[in-house]
């Protein structure tokens, strides 16, 4: 059942949109937030240059090409992607997942009620300045296929659909892979929901086809993968790397049950102080509208049914899940919380008076502004960004002797270099933190290592162990990995060192 009011509501969320990414415009940095958007950046022009663009995109990304692919299409029009450029786009997936998100909302409610519902993520998108939710990163593109597959789901539960569109449903929760491997428990969640509502209308092949779509997309890759004949490295990159990465204590000192505990969980929560209103008032929220719902028997008063009730709690628990599994205080995992819990708090508190609905959202609206008012206060208050004299003084030695059409590898995590420069990275990762990490996938990444230096015949080969960029630990350096020192010793020639920095260039005469 949809509420009244249904006056057109399009152009104040265009408006909306609209401010949303001219507060975004004005605020947003032009320096990195965050490293992944270095790596992000480089896989793309890594991609636009390569001679192989689909092929590079699907190995040269860290697994996630769908996060690359946006930046990777600016770069073949001719736009080079700077951080700024970059997060804008990020600006512009989030207001995508809110148009899908009010789209989402519409099943229930009437167009003006359904604004009223979304305003709270414009709200949060403009206002919370925090530089892990700013930077541009794998969440952004994950938030909206997710939401979408909301909006997919709840189409399912409204009325039987065309053939075609179920499949098209699972191809979609189907390259949930390929954006991140984090959120396929979402897409898991989605799937069955979406199969359970598509039985429910004797739609017997919807099932089928829609299971078949979810599936087509890895069975595309892995023909692809294996016609290049790199099966080994799909698995490994994919699953593999995810597994050891989530599942074990490989990359998090946390056991697997700690991960879930309520001291990790607080942790995470409150570790930024812009932040912390917005999850107190928003759990606040939950409570009470958990208590409003549990004591509403009358399902009449419920604009949601009951099945639709679980999905929301489930993909919100899913979505927590998803956070806490690999046992690492990334804030910019939290975004993937972001959709399903304002998708939980609405359809929580929608069992109330539309009245008393209005005076709590008024409240959340009014606690979201003035934390976000602080969040920009700080920002302005904040010192202006300058780059370390040693990293100008390294960034300028590298433009001067690595030419732009060569291809420089670098030994460390310091990927902002390729964005500094937009060399072509001379192997598949624009950092090397897969394969000096201890790892079961260690031998596999210096095989894969070596084998980037010798396909590529990389031009440069940049250790900042001994930096002050990264980590600045000497015993990261190659030359105690032996089968890479003895690579780099036979193929390569130590040059200069600046700033910490071994620059090595490559011995032509010992490639003949």
């Amino acid at each position: 059942m949809k509420t009244s009011n249904n006056r057109p509501v399009w152009p104040f969320l265009g408006v909306g949109l609209g401010l949303v990414f001219m507060v975004r415009w004005v605020f947003q940095p032009s320096y990195e937030l965050n490293p992944d958007s270095s790596a992000w950046i480089s896989s793309a022009i890594s991609a636009a240059c390569s001679d192989t663009p689909f092929w590079t995109l699907l190995t040269h990304s860290d697994s996630r090409p769908l996060v690359v692919l946006p930046l990777f299409l600016l770069e073949l029009l001719g736009v080079p992607v700077t951080w700024f450029v970059a997060d804008l786009v990020g600006v512009a997936l989030w207001l995508v997942t809110t148009v899908f998100f009010y789209l989402t909302l519409r099943r229930w409610l009437s167009n003006w009620h359904a604004f009223y519902f979304t305003t709270p993520l414009l709200f949060f998108q403009a206002l919370h300045l925090e530089a892990d939710f700013m930077a541009y990163n794998s969440e952004h593109i994950c938030a909206l296929m997710l939401t979408v597959g909301v909006w997919l789901l709840v189409r399912f539960e409204a009325a039987k659909k065309p053939l075609w569109q179920y499949i098209l449903a699972g191809f979609w929760l189907g390259m949930f892979p390929f954006a991140k491997m984090q959120i396929v428990p979402m897409g898991v969640v989605l799937g069955l929901f979406s199969a359970f509502y598509t039985f429910k209308q004797w739609r017997y092949w919807g099932v089928f086809v829609l299971f078949a779509g979810c599936v087509l997309p890895t069975v595309f890759a892995n023909l692809y993968y294996l016609q290049k004949d790199g099966i080994a490295a799909f698995w490994n990159d994919y699953f593999w790397n995810y597994y050891y990465y989530s599942f074990t204590k490989t990359y998090s000192e946390l056991a697997i049950e700690q991960r879930f505990g309520l001291r990790f969980m607080v942790k995470i929560f409150y570790k930024t102080a812009n932040l912390r209103v917005f999850w107190l008032g928003s759990a606040g929220l939950i409570l009470v509208g958990t208590g409003a719902w549990w004591k509403t028997k009358n399902a009449k008063y419920r604009l949601i049914s009951l099945p639709m009730y679980g999905f929301i709690a489930l993909f919100f628990l899913t979505s927590l899940y998803a956070i806490l599994q690999a046992g690492n205080l990334f804030l910019h995992y939290l975004l993937l919380l972001v959709v399903p819990l304002f998708l939980l708090i609405a359809s929580l508190i929608l069992v109330f008076p539309f009245p008393k609905i209005k005076q709590m959202g008024l409240f959340y609206l009014l606690i979201l502004g003035l934390e976000g008012a602080n969040n920009i206060r700080r920002y302005i208050n904040h010192p202006p960004h300058l780059v370390p004299h040693y990293e100008v003084e390294i960034r300028d030695r590298i433009e001067k002797v690595v030419l732009p059409n060569q291809k420089m590898t670098i030994w460390g995590y310091a990927d902002h270099f390729f964005v500094y420069s937009r060399i072509t990275a001379g192997n598949r990762l624009s950092h090397t933190f897969w394969v000096y990490w201890p790892s079961p996938l260690r031998p596999y990444r210096e095989h894969q290592f070596l084998t980037d230096l010798s396909q590529n015949q990389t031009e440069w080969f940049l250790d900042f162990s001994g930096s002050k960029v990264q980590f600045n630990d000497k015993k990261m350096n190659h030359v105690y990995f032996p089968k890479i020192a003895s690579y780099i010793r036979t193929h390569y020639q130590l040059t200069e060192t600046q700033q910490g920095v071994q620059f090595y260039r490559r011995n032509i005469a010992n490639d003949k």
